[in-house]
């Protein structure tokens, strides 16, 4: 789910990802727990956020912004 919130100076996108869904997407095994090890949080987080770059380009007034992640 995405979210997207808009201000006289601020543009806010919130992104929820459930935790099946970002286990299998970046293939941690989770070992049928449907949840993030504790050990493979770090890099899950690291994959959610070159994903988020990558695949969601944010454009405000017609010209790319660098999102603060």
């Amino acid at each position: 789910m995405s979210y997207l919130s808009v201000e006289p100076y601020e543009v806010r996108q919130e992104i929820l990802i459930q935790a099946r869904a970002a286990v299998q997407f970046l293939g941690v095994n989770d070992e049928g727990k449907d949840s993030i090890p504790v050990e493979s949080l770090e890099p899950v987080k690291a994959g959610i956020l070159n994903t988020v770059r990558n695949a969601n380009p944010i454009f405000i007034d017609g010209q790319k912004s660098q999102p603060v992640l």
